[in-house]
Formats: C-alpha cells, sequence, structure tokens
C-alpha cells in the first residue's frame, strides 16, 4: 500500500463480544495476537469476552471485516456475536470527558449549554440512563466543539445497527459473511453469503428502516432494502 492510501484511512475504534475464546488459554492469546498484528486487546467482565480495536482501514466495513476474519480464523471454535455498542451513564461520561457529573446532568437536561443532547438509548433499572459513547462524542464535538475521539473514529449507530443484523443471521459461514461490498452506505447494498437457511432481519438506521433479507442457496446476494 502506498504512503498516501495509508494517509487517507480513518482509525476506527469498536469492541467485539465473542464466544468461544478462552481469554486464560495462552495459546490462544498469542494466536490472536499473530493474526490481529496485536491490535486486538481482550476484556473480560462477567463472563463475556470482548476484544478491543482500533485500527486503520479505508472504511469500518473493512476494519469490521477484517478483524471478525482474523479472529475467527485464528482461534477454532471462536464466533464474533455482536458488535458492542460501549453504553455510558452520565458518570461515564462525566469520567471520559473529564467533567463533574453535575455538569453532565445540565448539559442532559438543557441547563447548560446549546441544548440538544442525544436521547438515551435506554434504562438501567427505574433511574440509570444509558447512551451510546459514539452519540455523546458526536454531540460535544459538533455542540461544543470538543474532541472526545482519542484519534479514533467510532462507530455510527446506524452502521452498528446494520452490523449486528448481519453478524446475527449470518448463518454458520464464520469467515465468509461479509463480502467486498459490505454495507456500502447503507443503501442499495449488495453482499455475497453462504448459506442454506432463508433469514430476515430489521435494523433501525437512524430515522429510517432496513430489512436485510437474505434467500436460500448455496451462495446468494443479500439485499439491504428500504422499508417503505
Amino acid at each position: 500500500m502506498s504512503l498516501e492510501g495509508t494517509l487517507r484511512m480513518a482509525a476506527y475504534e469498536f469492541t467485539l463480544v465473542v464466544e468461544g475464546f478462552d481469554i486464560d488459554d495462552e495459546a490462544q492469546l498469542d494466536a490472536l495476537f499473530e493474526a490481529t498484528d496485536g491490535d486486538a486487546t481482550p476484556v473480560a467482565r462477567d463472563g463475556v469476552v470482548m476484544l478491543a480495536f482500533e485500527r486503520p482501514a479505508a472504511s469500518v466495513e473493512a476494519a469490521i471485516t477484517a478483524a471478525v476474519r482474523e479472529v475467527e480464523g485464528a482461534v477454532p471454535g471462536a464466533r464474533v456475536v455482536r458488535l458492542d455498542e460501549d453504553l455510558v451513564s452520565t458518570s461515564d461520561i462525566a469520567t471520559r470527558v473529564e467533567r463533574s457529573r453535575e455538569s453532565i446532568r445540565l448539559l442532559v437536561e438543557g441547563a447548560r449549554g446549546p441544548g440538544g443532547f442525544p436521547a438515551p438509548v435506554g434504562w438501567v433499572g427505574d433511574a440509570i440512563r444509558v447512551w451510546r459513547w459514539a452519540d455523546v462524542v458526536e454531540w460535544f464535538a459538533e455542540a461544543l466543539d470538543e474532541d472526545h475521539h482519542d484519534g479514533a473514529t467510532p462507530i455510527e449507530a446506524g452502521s452498528a445497527a446494520l452490523i449486528n443484523a448481519m453478524l446475527h443471521n449470518r448463518g454458520h459461514d464464520p469467515a465468509g459473511y461479509l463480502g467486498v461490498h459490505l454495507l456500502q452506505r447503507m443503501r442499495g447494498v449488495s453482499l455475497l453469503h453462504r448459506s442454506t437457511q432463508p433469514v430476515r432481519a430489521v435494523a433501525s438506521l437512524g430515522s429510517s428502516s432496513y430489512t436485510i433479507r437474505r434467500r436460500p442457496s448455496t451462495e446468494v446476494a443479500s439485499e439491504v432494502i428500504a422499508a417503505s
């Protein structure tokens, strides 16, 4: 790859949730390190194994496709099940942006700053709201001109939703599910998959919904079609 091509590539930050990987197995750790060139940082939390990546690529699709293939090719039985959304509470946000929790509360409520803080994506119990970190980072950049990317680009909500839908529905071909044309900007997408089972999923992409449809055959094109 030319220097010019390297300079054009952005660094993408994402975390993959993996099953069938033993974080205490030195042989698996060595195989993972070799396959990913040391890009993957394994973390285990409450029995869930996650691999954190930060790597340059021509696109987020290329970054994640390569990472999935490297992980599953390195460790027999390992399977990437989803892309972690990196959900954060107000306390987490305060820590990451180095502000007080009260400052974040005021920003969230619109009592400070320009307003328009992202809506939470969920609640833990009755009181703790959680947000996608990528949405929070984008708001700080646009509303307050503060850069909290740490040199890497987080995965946008729309991309994360569609990637997780594809991971969930990819059948039993762990390394061959994402083709060269993966998620071409969310519209008119054509993907090569190998599957013997028909699947269907709907991913929420911002203000639109998209249906992922795959017909059974040995090698078929999957389509992402804007819902009417």
